[in-house]
C-alpha cells in the first residue's frame, strides 16, 4: 500500500477534510496500520502524519473512537523512533494520550493503546520520561492494568511503560509498579509479550537502587524472570529481550554469567 502511494492519499484525504470526524477517525486507523514498520513510521512523519493525528485528537477531543485511533497511531509512529519521539512531544501528543486517558477510563482499547504511546514514547526519550513522569502518566498505566487484568495487550502495554520509565522514578513507588509487573506475568505465563516485556521491566527497575533490586528478588521477580527465559519466552523474543537489556546498567537477572550458560539461541 505504501509503495503505490497509500500512505500520500490518507494524508491528503484527512487534509482536505480535516473537519470530518469519519475521515479523521479512519484517517489515524490508517496511519497506525501503515506504521508498523520501519521505512513507513518514517515516511509517514516526513509528509506531516504525525501532526495531522495529533490535530484530529484535539478537533474531535469527545470521539473516544479518534482518541483510540489516535492513541493507537502515535504509539505505531513512536515505536523505535527517537525523531518521530521527540516530534510527538514537541506537537503536544504526549500530553492528548493522558488527557485520553484520564477521560475514558472506562475505554479499554483506549487505556491499552494510552499504555502503548507511553511505553513507545519513553523508550528512546529522555525528555518525555521526564514528562510522563511529572504529568502521572506511570499512575495511569498502573490504573488500567489493575482494573483490566484479563486483558493481556494492556498487560504487555503496561510492562512496556513500567520498564521503559524506570530510568527516571524514585524508589519510593516501586513496590506499586514491581507488584503490577509479576502479578501480569504469572498470569500470563506463556504469553511472549507480557513476559518479555516483564523481564525487561524487572531488570530496569533492579538497576534504580539496592531496594528495588532485593524487592525483586525477595518477591520471586528473579526466579520468575530467569525461568521464562529458560523455558517459556520464544527464541525470537530472547533475542529481542537480550538486546533491549543489555542496554541496561548493572545487570542484575540477566548477568553476563546467567546468559553465558543460557545463551538466547
Amino acid at each position: 500500500i505504501a509503495n503505490q502511494g497509500g500512505i500520500e492519499l490518507v494524508i491528503k484525504a484527512m487534509k482536505t477534510h480535516a473537519n470530518n470526524e469519519e475521515v479523521g477517525d479512519n484517517g489515524c486507523w490508517a496511519l497506525a496500520m501503515l506504521g508498523s514498520h520501519d521505512k513507513t513510521r518514517e515516511m509517514i512523519a516526513q509528509q506531516g502524519g504525525i501532526e495531522l493525528v495529533i490535530n484530529a485528537m484535539k478537533q474531535f477531543a469527545k470521539s473516544d473512537d479518534i482518541q483510540n485511533n489516535g492513541c493507537m497511531a502515535l504509539a505505531a509512529l513512536a515505536c523505535d523512533n527517537k525523531e518521530n519521539c521527540a516530534a510527538v512531544a514537541e506537537h503536544g501528543g504526549l500530553e492528548l494520550v493522558l488527557k485520553a486517558m484520564k477521560e475514558f477510563t472506562d475505554e479499554e482499547e483506549i487505556q491499552d493503546n494510552g499504555c502503548a504511546a507511553i511505553g513507545n514514547l519513553s523508550f528512546c526519550n529522555v525528555s518525555n520520561r521526564v514528562s510522563v513522569t511529572e504529568k502521572g502518566g506511570l499512575e495511569l498505566s498502573m490504573s488500567a492494568m489493575e482494573r483490566f487484568t484479563t486483558n493481556v495487550s494492556l498487560q504487555a502495554s503496561c510492562c512496556c511503560a513500567v520498564g521503559n520509565l524506570a530510568s527516571s522514578q524514585k524508589e519510593d513507588n516501586a513496590e506499586i509498579w514491581l507488584n503490577g509487573v509479576i502479578d501480569a506475568m504469572k498470569r500470563f505465563p506463556s504469553n511472549d509479550d507480557v513476559l518479555r516485556l516483564g523481564c525487561h521491566a524487572l531488570e530496569s527497575w533492579s538497576s534504580v537502587s539496592l531496594k528495588c533490586r532485593s524487592y525483586v528478588e525477595t518477591h520471586d521477580g528473579v526466579s520468575l524472570a530467569r525461568h521464562a527465559w529458560k523455558f517459556s519466552l520464544s527464541r525470537k523474543a530472547k533475542v529481542r529481550l537480550k538486546l533491549e537489556i543489555l542496554t541496561i546498567p548493572n545487570r542484575f537477572i540477566f548477568n553476563d554469567d546467567f546468559l553465558s550458560r543460557n545463551p538466547s539461541v
